[in-house]
Protein backbone atom coordinates (compact mmCIF):
# COMPACT_ATOMS: atom_id res chain seq x y z
CA UNK A 1 0.00 0.00 0.00
CA UNK A 2 1.49 3.35 -1.18
CA UNK A 3 0.74 6.66 0.39
CA UNK A 4 -3.65 6.45 0.06
CA UNK A 5 -6.29 8.62 1.68
CA UNK A 6 -9.25 6.51 2.69
CA UNK A 7 -12.02 8.98 2.34
CA UNK A 8 -15.86 7.72 2.80
CA UNK A 9 -18.58 8.65 0.99
CA UNK A 10 -19.42 12.36 0.14
CA UNK A 11 -22.66 12.33 2.31
CA UNK A 12 -20.71 11.10 5.33
CA UNK A 13 -17.88 13.44 5.38
CA UNK A 14 -19.31 15.55 8.61
CA UNK A 15 -18.93 12.25 10.84
CA UNK A 16 -16.21 12.37 13.71
CA UNK A 17 -13.18 9.96 12.76
CA UNK A 18 -13.49 7.16 14.99
CA UNK A 19 -9.53 5.96 13.68
CA UNK A 20 -7.51 7.78 12.32
CA UNK A 21 -4.05 6.62 10.60
CA UNK A 22 -1.49 9.27 10.76
CA UNK A 23 1.82 8.49 8.64
CA UNK A 24 2.07 4.37 9.18
CA UNK A 25 4.89 2.50 8.24
CA UNK A 26 5.46 -0.93 8.45
CA UNK A 27 8.65 -3.23 7.46
CA UNK A 28 9.29 -7.11 8.09
CA UNK A 29 12.87 -8.68 8.12
CA UNK A 30 13.47 -10.90 5.02
CA UNK A 31 15.75 -12.99 4.05
CA UNK A 32 18.50 -10.75 2.79
CA UNK A 33 17.25 -7.31 3.56
CA UNK A 34 13.68 -6.24 4.74
CA UNK A 35 10.29 -5.75 2.90
CA UNK A 36 8.43 -2.41 3.21
CA UNK A 37 4.39 -3.86 3.56
CA UNK A 38 2.77 -0.47 4.15
CA UNK A 39 4.20 3.26 3.40
CA UNK A 40 3.18 6.62 4.74
CA UNK A 41 -0.51 4.96 4.91
CA UNK A 42 -3.13 7.63 5.88
CA UNK A 43 -6.48 7.42 6.40
CA UNK A 44 -9.61 8.34 8.63
CA UNK A 45 -12.38 5.95 9.37
CA UNK A 46 -15.80 7.70 10.19
CA UNK A 47 -17.92 7.16 13.51
CA UNK A 48 -20.84 4.60 12.44
CA UNK A 49 -20.12 3.85 9.28
CA UNK A 50 -19.79 0.62 8.07
CA UNK A 51 -16.22 1.00 5.97
CA UNK A 52 -14.64 -1.94 3.90
CA UNK A 53 -10.46 -2.05 3.58
CA UNK A 54 -10.09 -4.23 0.18
CA UNK A 55 -7.13 -4.36 -2.28
CA UNK A 56 -5.07 -7.27 -3.94
CA UNK A 57 -3.30 -9.58 -2.58
CA UNK A 58 -0.30 -8.94 -0.53
CA UNK A 59 -0.90 -5.28 -0.56
CA UNK A 60 -1.13 -4.95 3.27
CA UNK A 61 -4.84 -4.98 4.22
CA UNK A 62 -4.14 -7.88 7.27
CA UNK A 63 -0.75 -5.65 7.90
CA UNK A 64 -3.29 -2.60 8.88
CA UNK A 65 -5.99 -4.60 10.54
CA UNK A 66 -3.33 -5.99 12.84
CA UNK A 67 -1.71 -2.39 13.29
CA UNK A 68 -5.56 -1.18 14.51
CA UNK A 69 -6.20 -4.34 16.67
CA UNK A 70 -2.67 -3.31 18.46
CA UNK A 71 -1.23 -7.26 17.52
CA UNK A 72 1.73 -5.62 15.67
CA UNK A 73 3.72 -2.12 16.07
CA UNK A 74 4.69 0.12 13.47
CA UNK A 75 8.59 1.22 12.41
CA UNK A 76 8.14 4.54 12.58
CA UNK A 77 7.36 5.17 15.82
CA UNK A 78 10.74 6.80 17.06
CA UNK A 79 10.20 9.57 13.73
CA UNK A 80 10.57 13.07 14.28
CA UNK A 81 6.65 12.74 12.26
CA UNK A 82 3.80 13.04 13.48
CA UNK A 83 3.08 9.49 13.32
CA UNK A 84 0.12 6.81 14.47
CA UNK A 85 -3.09 5.62 14.98
CA UNK A 86 -5.43 7.26 17.36
CA UNK A 87 -9.12 5.99 18.32
CA UNK A 88 -12.14 7.79 19.87
CA UNK A 89 -13.56 5.33 22.26
CA UNK A 90 -13.61 1.61 22.16
CA UNK A 91 -14.20 0.59 18.31
CA UNK A 92 -15.89 -2.68 17.05
CA UNK A 93 -14.11 -4.58 14.35
CA UNK A 94 -14.79 -7.16 12.83
CA UNK A 95 -11.57 -9.06 11.44
CA UNK A 96 -11.65 -12.39 9.46
CA UNK A 97 -8.27 -13.82 8.90
CA UNK A 98 -6.98 -14.77 5.54
CA UNK A 99 -7.95 -18.58 5.35
CA UNK A 100 -7.44 -20.81 2.82
CA UNK A 101 -9.42 -23.89 2.11
CA UNK A 102 -6.79 -26.79 0.74
CA UNK A 103 -9.43 -29.58 -0.44
CA UNK A 104 -11.88 -27.11 -1.80
CA UNK A 105 -14.63 -28.38 -0.31
CA UNK A 106 -15.56 -25.35 1.91
CA UNK A 107 -16.96 -21.93 0.57
CA UNK A 108 -16.22 -18.54 1.79
CA UNK A 109 -20.07 -17.94 2.47
CA UNK A 110 -19.97 -21.26 4.37
CA UNK A 111 -16.38 -19.88 6.26
CA UNK A 112 -18.28 -16.55 7.25
CA UNK A 113 -21.66 -18.09 8.35
CA UNK A 114 -19.71 -20.39 10.83
CA UNK A 115 -16.97 -17.93 12.16
CA UNK A 116 -20.02 -15.33 12.74
CA UNK A 117 -22.74 -18.38 13.69
CA UNK A 118 -23.11 -16.27 17.12
CA UNK A 119 -23.74 -13.19 15.78
CA UNK A 120 -26.06 -14.24 13.39
CA UNK A 121 -28.32 -16.07 16.04
CA UNK A 122 -27.98 -13.00 18.10
CA UNK A 123 -29.45 -11.09 15.30
CA UNK A 124 -32.28 -13.80 14.94
CA UNK A 125 -33.35 -13.78 18.69
CA UNK A 126 -33.52 -9.89 18.09
CA UNK A 127 -35.55 -9.69 14.99
CA UNK A 128 -37.90 -12.47 16.63
CA UNK A 129 -38.23 -10.41 20.21
CA UNK A 130 -39.25 -7.40 17.37
CA UNK A 131 -42.04 -9.65 16.66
Amino acid sequence: MGAERIQADKKEESREAAIVISHVNRVFPVAGGEFQALTDICAEVPSGVLTILKGRSGSGKTTLLKLINGDIHMNNLDSDEECGITMAGKQRIGFLHQISFPKGDTSVEEEIRKTFAPIFACEARMKEIEG
